[in-house]
């Protein structure tokens, strides 16, 4: 079942059975990894484990002879594995993973425990019946879960009770029943709703609320609250003001605010939100991140409204966005819509006392502004240093070395806030106090240290980070680089290969338009010069020839993730890194950088420009 070269992305399945010799203890066999029993059946071997009833089917061995085990169908009092599923759904996914739906499947409606004389016969069936059961744990599942439509219970409730295992050939009438059954009303109603469930992704509760169910209560997210390290920047806040408060406008607001991971996007809206309490009286708060997830978080608020909205879905809940009482304003936040596939457009409620704020990291989604776009970047050096200080806990004045130290790491981190906090933070865990003396960990011990070890202190997530980020710098932007395309991967490591700042496009064109051929004659050249320039005409051409659209493309996408930011001077384009991102890649290819860096200076060499 379990198979080591598999994809992990394959849907996971269990099965239980119990061993002749425990059978109260479930044995579960999963085709996915984990601690416990080596025994790796077959599918068939797993199955006819779980089938093999003692009164009816031989006992399954499994395993080799030595460590062999004998099955003998389901464990006592979990022929249901439902709560068992729950149990390790919990474990392989975390408790605070959502849930779509819950299906669990009968197999009709026994009939009832009763026992007419005390004759062995009789004995032995209401045994058989009891070990066979299913319906127990059925029924206190109904009970604790009535009120979560994420689980559905199908089970035929009339017609099939009759049926004995013998009679299993007879699936004409036992398909008639089941399609009795479905074609009730309440059924066919709760399979409907179930469809719509699974289609949507929509998790309405989580494995941790299944679990208990009691303390199950709709909350709406909220924003993250304001880190003790929030650094108001001044540019940015008086635009945001500017648009959301001051001025004054017959359409719809809508803002997108964007840049790049860690800048402090959605710092500055929880901290606008926090400086206006009253502005709006209803403030939905979105995660973007996915079309399930913003359906899922639209659902929840709308059953956090009560009165009445206790099983609306999340298309009731933008109906309800799209119809604000009169007089009222309110506020959706759209977080971390960073997916450029993403249909953003879709859910946008269009009303015009609704006012949006989207948090990209894709500066196209400006487009969609109707007040202004606020493009978010670095910080200035008196934030940035402020930043750093707050996280610290260091007060200025600061000795010369200290600061110039100081200075270097924002130079060092490119001014992004959640580096600094990161830094900063590092700092303080490091540093002692020995009565009242304070005894800082350095900034100059910190530089030295990440001047040597860049790489694992960016993958750290210190715990007061900015906007309660549980990822380190360098662990945010490998999300980001798993899903770009191949392509886009090989040119970010090119351009990271130059100096961050000030890249002209036009040497790429240049040197593509002349096939990446060396415009002078240089020493002779071996065969992985030949190499070299198949791999850029790979990369930057398209059907053997330079395709600036092309080009262009691989670009965009770059873009859109904000690995790269573009900005023009006298019709020309230049293309601009992060230094943490320039640092992140060169670190990432550290030991198989020589093909990049063999690229990177023959486009340089196939320039014909020498103004470029």
């Amino acid at each position: 079942m379990n198979d080591p070269n598999a994809s992990s992305k394959r849907s996971k399945v269990v099965l239980c059975a119990a061993t002749s010799a425990n059978v109260i203890h479930p044995h579960v066999f999963r085709t996915y990894p984990s601690r416990g029993s080596s025994l790796n059946p077959t599918i068939v071997e797993a199955l006819c484990a779980t089938m093999a009833i003692q009164s009816h089917f031989l006992p399954v061995k499994v395993g080799p002879q030595r460590t062999q085990k004998s099955f003998v169908g389901g464990p006592l009092g979990a022929n249901n594995p439902t709560r068992l599923l729950l149990e390790e759904a919990g474990k392989v996914f975390g408790k605070h993973r959502r849930v779509s739906q819950i299906i669990s499947l009968g197999c009709g409606l026994p009939r009832v425990f009763s026992m007419n004389s005390s004759e062995r016969m009789d004995v032995d069936r209401i045994l058989r019946d009891i070990t066979t059961d299913c319906e127990t744990v059925a029924n206190d599942l109904a009970s604790r879960l009535s009120s979560i439509d994420a689980y559905l219970r199908l089970n035929v409730i009339r017609g099939i009770e009759s049926f004995s295992m013998k009679e299993w050939d007879q699936l004409g009438d036992i398909e008639t029943h089941t399609d009795n059954y479905l074609a009730m009303g309440n059924v066919s109603e709760s399979l409907d709703s179930s469809l719509r469930r699974l289609q949507a992704r929509v998790g309405s509760v989580t494995l941790s609320q299944l679990s208990q169910p009691s303390s199950i209560r709709i909350m709406a997210k909220r924003p993250p609250p304001v880190s003790p390290c929030f650094v108001l920047r001044e540019k940015p806040w008086r635009a945001m003001v500017d648009y959301l408060v001051t001025s004054s406008s017959s359409r719809q607001k809508i803002l997108p605010i964007t840049g790049m991971g860690g800048c402090g996007k959605t710092q500055l809206v929880s901290y606008f939100l926090q400086e206006h309490p009253n502005l709006y009286t209803q403030a939905v708060y979105v995660d973007a991140s996915s079309t399930s997830s913003i359906r899922t978080d639209f659902q929840t608020w709308a059953r956090a409204l009560g009165d009445g909205h206790g099983t609306d879905v999340w298309e009731d809940a933008f109906r309800t966005l799209n119809s604000v009482p009169r007089g009222e304003r309110w506020i959706i936040v759209l977080d971390n819509a960073d997916d450029p596939d993403l249909a953003i457009n879709s859910f946008l409620p269009q009303d015009i006392n609704i006012t949006i704020l989207i948090t990209s990291r894709n500066p196209d989604l400006g487009i969609l502004s109707t007040t202004g776009h606020l493009e978010l970047g670095e910080m200035t050096a008196d934030e940035a240093l402020s930043a750093l200080l707050q996280a610290a806990r260091r007060e200025l004045p600061l000795p010369d070395q200290e600061m110039n130290s100081a200075h270097a790491l924002l130079k060092e981190l490119g001014c992004l806030a959640v580096a600094l906090v990161q830094a900063g933070t590092y700092c303080l865990q490091l540093s002692s106090t020995v009565g009242e003396d304070f005894h800082p960990y350095t900034f100059t011990q910190y530089l030295d240290l990440f001047r040597s070890h860049r790489a694992d202190l960016m993958k750290k997530a210190g715990p007061a980070s900015l906007d309660n980020y549980q990822r380190g710098v360098y662990t945010t932007l490998d999300l980001s680089y798993k899903v770009l395309p191949q392509e886009s991967r090989d040119f970010l490591h090119i351009l990271s290969l130059y100096h961050y700042t000030d890249i002209p496009f036009a040497a790429f064109s240049e040197a593509a338009k002349n096939a990446f051929k060396d415009q002078e004659d240089y020493h002779p050249r071996d065969e992985s010069h030949k190499a070299t320039i198949s791999r850029l005409k790979n990369l930057l051409w398209k059907d053997m020839e330079w395709n600036e659209l092309h080009l262009q493309g691989i670009l965009q996408t770059l873009r859109s993730f904000s690995f790269v930011t573009a900005s023009s001077t006298n019709n020309s384009l230049f293309l601009r890194l992060h230094p943490l991102i320039q640092a992140w890649s060169r670190d990432m290819i550290s030991s198989t950088s020589q093909p990049y860096q063999a690229m990177a200076i023959q486009v340089l060499t196939a320039c014909s420009d020498h103004r470029i």
